[in-house]
């Protein structure tokens, strides 16, 4: 990890708005074997490792039957739950001055609160300078947004937390959640005597490749953040204009390094760009059908992959992106396509996840876990199914949501 990171360090240097075209090119190869190399390390020492730590279920069900290997997972400072408490303490700081809270609340942008309250410009750039690179599809690497490029979306995320009424001591027992990790291992220690210490290195390696799972994904989203700086120079110099999206991002990955080898775009590479953006529509609408063919939408009851234990009844809020986060009511379910770490604070106001996407490693399954809320994820067809304010029954022991 220090070495990937530092490598990442290096990148942030670089003046993109001055490299040439056979510069570009270069970038664009490096950063692609950089990112298969931090891929490769999280397989081998975060995946892989922590897929064989389903042993530890049976471990930690001695203190406590429904309990999985991922309640191991307690008061770990991975980077979901730091910019979970870090935004939390962000929302504690504006619900405390109430002419910028009024403003958070009344949908001032990002923009226009820098401009108003100067004063807490440091706290939004601290905040920024250390999570900015999270982004709203972290495995996107052209379409992708961080926090850096669309502020907005802080201010979304801090919207829901900061009208929320809860007191202090409410809000620490949401994030606590009874979840005490000392104790755990207090009891496991007095359940396996002299076995213990075996015992504990095995799980402190179990959360050490759980950080490193989260961290490898924050570097490549820093990543993928400077190839769309070199993806935009690059569309000015063979285009002649900054708009990769529809313009040389069409082109796949050999393609465009070999463009830059030549210096310039053939007749057929451009042909390839207008076709490609011509037919783009289309192939969306293909592959959202595509998931009819796995997805059983047939009866009243979506099933998919238990993500976290328990059953909870609720009004649905149906959420498809931040800028619909200011919906969220304490104890509503939340339903969405996918959650990533920049959906975290709304697990503090939620009675229960359902996501159409997602697997038992995925985030919204291991935050929910953390809040001890229900999860029902991978149901395929949730976001469509139901509507803002349906009542439903989220059945996170057997993987059901149904309507009440």
């Amino acid at each position: 990890m220090p070495e990937h990171e530092a490598e990442v360090a290096e990148i942030r240097n670089i003046d993109f708005s001055s490299l040439t075209i056979t510069e570009c090119g270069n970038f664009l190869s490096h950063a692609y074997e950089l990112i298969g190399s931090i891929c490769y390390d999280r397989f081998k020492f975060a995946l892989f490792p922590s897929a064989l730590g389903k042993s530890l279920t049976k471990t930690v069900q001695k203190i406590d039957k429904h309990y999985t290997n991922y309640d191991l997972y307690w008061e770990l400072d991975n980077r979901t739950a730091v910019v979970a408490r870090e935004i939390a303490a962000l929302a504690e700081k504006i619900r405390q001055n109430d002419p910028l809270k009024t403003a958070v609340l009344g949908g001032k942008s990002y923009h226009d609160l820098c401009t108003q309250f100067p004063e807490f410009v440091p706290e939004f750039n601290a905040f920024l300078e250390k999570n900015g690179f999270k982004s709203d599809f972290n495995c996107y690497c052209v379409e992708a947004k961080t926090l850096k490029e669309d502020p907005d979306r802080l201010v979304d995320i801090l919207r829901p937390l900061t009208a929320e009424e809860a007191s202090d001591s409410e809000r620490k027992s949401v994030e606590t959640n009874n979840k005490n990790f000392s104790e755990l291992m207090n009891g496991l220690k007095e359940i396996y005597g002299k076995k213990f210490p075996a015992l504990e290195q095995k799980i402190n390696h179990f959360r050490y490749f759980h950080i490193v799972r989260e961290e490898s994904q924050y570097l490549w989203e820093t990543i993928f953040y400077y190839v769309r700086r070199c993806l935009e120079q690059l569309n000015v110099l063979l285009l002649g204009n900054a708009d990769y999206i529809h313009g040389i991002a069409n082109l796949f990955f050999s393609e465009l390094t070999d463009a830059c080898r030549r210096g310039a775009l053939s007749e057929s590479d451009r042909e390839k760009i207008a076709r490609r953006n011509a037919k783009h529509p289309l192939s969306q609408k293909v592959w959202d059908a595509s998931k009819l063919l796995v997805f059983d939408t047939n009866g009243d009851i979506l099933r998919g992959t238990s993500g976290s234990a328990g059953v909870a009844v609720g009004k649905a809020c149906v959420i498809k992106s931040p800028a619909e986060f200011y919906k969220m009511q304490k104890g509503d379910i939340l339903v969405c396509e996918y959650t990533d770490p920049e959906w975290t604070p709304l697990f503090r106001l939620a009675g229960a996840v359902v996501a159409d996407t997602g697997a038992a490693l995925s985030h919204a399954a291991i935050v929910a876990r953390e809040f001890g809320i229900p999860a029902v994820l991978g149901v395929g067809f949730a976001t469509t199914k139901y509507k803002d304010g349906d009542t439903i029954r989220v059945d996170g022991n057997k993987g059901e949501v149904s309507a009440c």
